[in-house]
């Protein structure tokens, strides 16, 4: 077909919208029967007169859409109430790195527009809007809504509390550690939340101000303030949306320790303080969110770093540090909270020469030089210069030929000595043991509440343990470990139980940590239960890997009855259960581990989730717990699995994966596996711009690599 001939093709329909949008302020006149009930089934004109109603009627008009075609954006001038009459929408808006989030997807019946014109106060668009098909929408005009918003208080609460609804999802979706107490927040009464726009240079509160409110960052940057306590120097750090701000005066009850200004027009969710208080003090998990999420604090000598928890798809959640340096430059630091994987390096930095120092295939460090000066750390396991090396990038100091031409075989970086009567504990914010015993003389003896107040083992964790020391405590708890079932050549399940202490009530999809010591070094590594509650104990599933230190060991070395340290179930790769939507799970090996607790914990439940898992592995033999799974689909029929064995089947491809999630729409997706099975579902989801909040990974790494 011609480029001439395709135009001709489209015309017609192009020509139909066209003509129908020139003279849509003729149709309120024409308005269906069908679309008269769309406006009143709203509920928003429930208690207009009938004079009222038919002047709604009368600035009704109807507007069509192309496919994929955007009725407005974010920002935009607010002037009018839409209703949608055929088709659908979708609602989004960007997070700060600029990706684009999905909010809600609205269709035939669903309103939208309405917050912003709650006044007649002139607002802006606080989402944006884009059609999925051909949408025809009902624009009723804001000035024929006014006059209602006088007269009905109910439905200005009503539209307030929905608002404030529709603010609260947004928070979960911009910034992930929302949607852990996102139904905490839709309990709040509407008068005790706020949502407020306000102009460029606008005053927020000051430093030294009694606080009064906590804020979330919908949209905007907002510049806070800290003055150097000597010198009274300002110190000034930028943060945007998704950002919550405002909330350590509460929780430290002291005066406000930056001033916060507006850099641009801002929309912020205020949450009234003594509200923000008592849902902080009865409710223990937003306590330890918020005790790792973003903080702020002045370092001396080295000038501000701000905190957030966010997640990666090699190594899941992580804590990220980003330093402010006196000399301008800007340093970021990133942790894994699972596993021993460390990095930290200049966001601007020159050419440089790596040194790698290998302590054992569980453990090694590359570093980066430019000129004698550390730029860059890359930490795999445990290294014990981590927090000296830490201190030399930050604080810009020079490193001798003699001690890097050594690093590779011995793996230390040598650092001046500094003549102080002060011990330091955390040399990333750094800390001294005097302010950790001051902290400990009155009376505060809980890790999460130190690191809170001074923001040790938050960079790079290394000194976690000499603080918990300094407390006399031990994160460890001894167990004992014996094989249950040998499943195959490569693949063995093992019950844990606690010698003096019991285990935590824990999630479907929950890991622990194990510490073994294996030829006089500590082994640590990280398993996920593959069982709800097992007897009194746990049950763990593990895979031999050939060059893995700890399974060789296990498999072929091991006595029958283990002794070990282990933690506290832990871990957010874990199933709502609550959600309705359905759920789709793809297991590539031993991934499947996480899965049957899932499947296991939904069979025990009253929930009629559907839950479909896609269980790959090389050959039909390498399938673990089928009988189980049979059992469980026997008695639920919401939760099924089909087995796809390489050897018969074929390898999984992109194609496979883009079609099981077409056949079950708006689903919440989640992956594990091993890293090239994990990769290459998540590409097949990117492919087809799959919504990134329904996506769960959880990958494993090589146990050499761990």
């Amino acid at each position: 077909m011609t480029f001439f001939m395709k135009k001709m093709y489209f015309l017609p329909a192009i020509l139909n919208i066209f003509l129908f949008n020139a003279f849509e302020k003729l149709h309120h006149r024409f308005l269906s029967d069908d679309e008269i009930i769309l406006i009143k089934n709203t509920g928003l004109f429930n208690n207009a007169t009938l004079s009222q109603f038919s002047n709604i009627l009368q600035y009704t008009t109807l507007i069509k859409y192309y496919k994929n075609q955007l009725i407005f954006k974010e920002g935009d001038l607010a002037d009018a109430l839409y209703i949608i009459a055929e088709g659908s929408v979708q609602v989004f808006t960007y997070d700060r790195e600029g990706k684009r989030i999905a909010l809600a997807r609205l269709s035939k019946g669903d309103f939208f527009g309405e917050q912003a014109i709650l006044s007649e106060e002139v607002k802006t668009r606080n989402a944006s809007i884009q059609t999925f098909e051909v949408t025809t929408l009902l624009k009723i005009h804001a000035s024929a809504i006014h006059p209602l918003w006088e007269e009905d208080k109910n439905l200005i609460k009503k539209l307030k509390k929905i608002g404030f609804d529709q603010a609260i999802h947004s928070m979960a979706s911009i910034n992930q550690l929302y949607g852990d107490i996102k139904n905490i927040l839709l309990q709040i009464e509407p008068d005790k939340l706020t949502i407020v726009e306000l102009p460029r240079d606008t005053t927020i509160f000051n430093y030294g101000d009694k606080p009064d409110n906590v804020y979330f960052i919908l949209q905007g940057k907002v510049e806070l303030r800290f003055p150097e306590t000597k010198t009274m120097k300002l110190n000034r750090l930028i943060i945007s949306q998704g950002n919550l701000f405002g909330e350590v005066g509460f929780i430290e009850n002291k005066p406000r320790s930056a001033g916060a200004y507006t850099l641009e027009n801002v929309r912020l969710f205020v949450i009234h303080g003594e509200q923000f208080k008592e849902i902080y003090q009865n409710y223990p998990k937003l306590q330890h969110l918020l005790s790792i999420y973003k903080k702020t604090y002045q370092l001396p000598l080295r000038g501000i770093v701000q905190q957030y928890i966010g997640t990666s798809p090699e190594v899941g959640p992580t804590i990220t540090s980003i330093f402010k340096l006196k000399s301008e430059k800007n340093v970021i630091a990133t942790r894994s909270v699972l596993q021993d994987i460390f990095t930290m390096s200049f966001i601007k930095s020159p050419p440089f020469m790596t040194y790698k120092y290998i302590k054992d295939p569980q453990n090694f460090v590359e570093i980066f030089v430019s000129n004698n000066y550390l730029t860059g750390i890359k930490s795999y396991g445990d290294w014990e210069d981590l927090q000296n090396a830490c201190s030399i990038l930050l604080d810009e100091e020079y490193i001798a030929d003699p001690i890097l031409e050594q690093f590779p075989s011995t793996g230390k970086l040598a650092k001046p000595t500094i003549a102080t009567q002060e011990e330091i504990i955390c040399s990333c914010m750094s800390v001294s043991r005097k302010q950790i015993e001051s902290l400990i003389s009155q009376g505060i003896t809980d890790f999460n509440t130190i690191s809170r107040e001074t923001g040790a083992g938050t960079v790079c964790g290394s000194c976690r343990y000499r603080v918990l020391e300094m407390l006399g405590e031990n994160p460890w708890m001894a167990a004992t470990m014996k094989k249950i079932i040998t499943h195959n050549n490569y693949n063995q399940s093992y019950f844990i139980k606690l010698i003096d202490q019991k285990f935590n009530q824990f999630q479907p999809g929950q890991h622990v940590l194990l510490q073994v010591n294996i030829n006089n070094n500590d082994i640590t590594r990280c398993y996920t239960m593959s069982d709800i509650q097992y007897r009194d104990g746990l049950r763990i599933t593990i895979k031999k890997e050939n060059d893995g230190l700890f399974t060789k060991w296990l498999f072929e070395e091991a006595p029958a009855e283990i002794s070990l340290n282990v933690t506290q179930p832990q871990g957010a790769f874990t199933i709502d259960m609550n959600e309705k939507l359905p759920a789709i799970c793809f297991a590539g090996g031993v991934g499947i581990t996480p899965f049957i607790s899932y499947a296991k914990s939904l069979a025990a439940s009253n929930s009629n989730k559907k839950l479909h898992i896609l269980y790959c592995a090389s050959k039909k033999n390498d399938f673990l717990f089928v009988d189980e799974f049979s059992e469980i689909s026997r008695s639920k029929e919401s939760i099924t699995i089909t087995y796809r064995a390489g050897e018969t089947h074929g390898r999984l491809t992109k194609n496979d994966v883009i079609n099981l999630i077409r056949s079950m729409h708006e689903s919440a997706v989640y992956i594990c596996g091993p890293e090239g099975f994990v990769d290459m579902v998540n590409q097949a989801l990117e492919e087809i711009k799959y919504d990134a909040n329904k996506i769960h990974i959880e990958k494993f790494l090589h146990a050499g690599s761990r």
